[in-house]
């Protein structure tokens, strides 16, 4: 037990170093190599976390298959250990389950969640529109010349590329859904003028990533827009945000199955003369994966990765591959090694399937509770968010990245009432009608 002045210094200082953390995450600032300024605050936060945690969470569905997941990621790594790439895995996700409890508990109220959403969108605009006027958007000259030479320049501000700026932008999208859904339903009018300036604030950075993790933006807007409906057009807007979603989803999915561009006269309309690029290292972490049962149920680890990933790649079937993006020149570099993208197949390979079935679990346990807290009805979310991030994962290793997680924690949110700021008033619509004033719910 803490002495009860450190009890109340954790509580009281857990709102402003998590606003921080947010804060200083979107600059991107390394310190050295993977981590970055808003890091330092970790250790922070870890104390604050210390003095307000439940333990007992760990008992229960979802957190205890979370739990489970850490600690088959430390056996595993324990039973391949080869080096320190393979503590680094680990502690990645160590990390990331530690960002998602931490920001479960997070006390923000829906006024901060809404003005930390509508600061990194207009932030975003802002630093897009300076981006234009200093002369255009960051090149990537391993796109010029090929197929998909319209991608040569995208936004990525400060990230490394723009993929990660739009896997970022689910966070404060995250945040204004979070408030949006939290507050009574006022008339239509009103709503679009509360709500539609920040949607499209934050939604032309997000187009000018062109990058298909739009899809995790797109999920949330698509659960938020049902949410607010009516009461009598919910369930219905609710089953077209479900089949928007999965059409997105078949379409960005089709172009990581097929080089899909050019585009063709003949159905079915795109380039499928070969399978993707993305299949050529996604068939080498299969073969990894399924080297032997040990491989599957505990995976190889990293640096085992590295070792053997030349060994497994098919030469021949990628230089056919790049040949329909009339990207030769990069065959070496598919040769030596690289990135699964596909979370399912790095889990796999570096951890085991045992470990993929139980975060798959998990996810599918925090997708169930969605709806289950009388007052805080942002976990109304969960669902789409979680749809959306299954899918992101066939194409990108996305669950090492710590806004995926933090914004998982803020749907998931167990902070108590009294913690989160909700007026008596505001809890007692909340509690009712689904956020709906009394007069609109019937």
């Amino acid at each position: 037990m803490l002495p009860p002045a450190l009890e109340d210094f954790g509580r009281r200082s857990m709102f402003p170093v998590g606003l921080a953390y947010l804060l200083i995450l979107p600059l991107d600032i390394h310190l050295a190599g993977p981590i970055g300024l808003h890091d330092v605050l970790a250790p922070w936060m870890a104390f604050c976390l210390l003095t307000q945690i439940d333990m007992r969470r760990f008992l229960v569905l979802p957190d205890r298959l979370l739990a489970v997941f850490v600690a088959l990621c430390l056996f595993t790594t324990c039973l391949h250990f080869q080096g320190i790439r393979d503590l680094y895995e680990v502690l990645v996700f160590a990390y990331v389950a530690f960002l998602y409890v931490f920001f479960s508990l997070w006390p923000a109220e829906p006024r901060w969640l809404r003005r930390y959403g509508v600061a990194v969108a207009a932030t975003a605009c802002a630093g897009a529109a300076l981006r234009l006027l200093l002369g255009g958007f960051t090149v990537h000259q391993a796109y010029e010349g090929s197929t998909l030479a319209f991608l040569c320049r995208r936004l990525q501000l400060t990230f490394d590329n723009p993929n990660q700026l739009a896997s970022f932008l689910v966070l404060p999208a995250t945040c204004l859904a979070a408030s949006i859904v939290l507050r009574p339903r006022t008339s239509f009018r009103r709503e679009m003028r509360e709500n539609g300036l920040p949607a499209m604030l934050l939604g032309l950075p997000l187009l000018l990533t062109a990058s298909r993790h739009m899809i995790l933006t797109a999920a949330l807007a698509l659960g938020t827009l049902a949410f607010r409906l009516p009461g009598r057009w919910r369930s219905r807007g609710t089953w077209c945000a479900w089949m928007g979603l999965t059409g997105i989803a078949i379409l960005f999915y089709l172009t990581i199955l097929f080089p899909f561009f050019p585009l063709q006269r003949q159905a079915p309309f795109f380039n499928h003369h070969t399978y993707g690029m993305y299949t050529i290292h996604q068939a080498a972490y299969w073969r990894l994966a399924t080297l032997d049962r040990k491989a599957g149920l505990f995976g190889i680890g990293a640096t085992a990765v590295h070792k053997l990933y030349p060994l497994v790649v098919d030469p021949h079937a990628a230089r056919r591959i790049l040949a329909e993006y009339r990207t030769e020149n990069l065959l070496d570099s598919f040769l030596v090694y690289m990135d699964a993208h596909n979370e399912y197949l790095n889990m796999a390979v570096m951890f085991g399937m045992p470990a993929v079935l139980v975060v798959f679990l998990f996810f599918l346990a925090l997708a169930a509770n969605a709806g289950r807290s009388v007052v805080d009805r942002r976990t109304r979310l969960l669902p789409f968010l979680v749809a959306g991030i299954a899918v992101a994962c066939l194409w990108d290793d996305l669950l090492s990245k710590r806004w995926i997680w933090i914004s998982l924690g803020i749907l998931a949110s167990r902070v108590p009432e009294s913690m989160a700021g909700h007026s008596p008033g505001e809890a007692e619509t909340l509690s009712s009608g689904d956020g709906i004033p009394a007069a609109e719910a019937t």
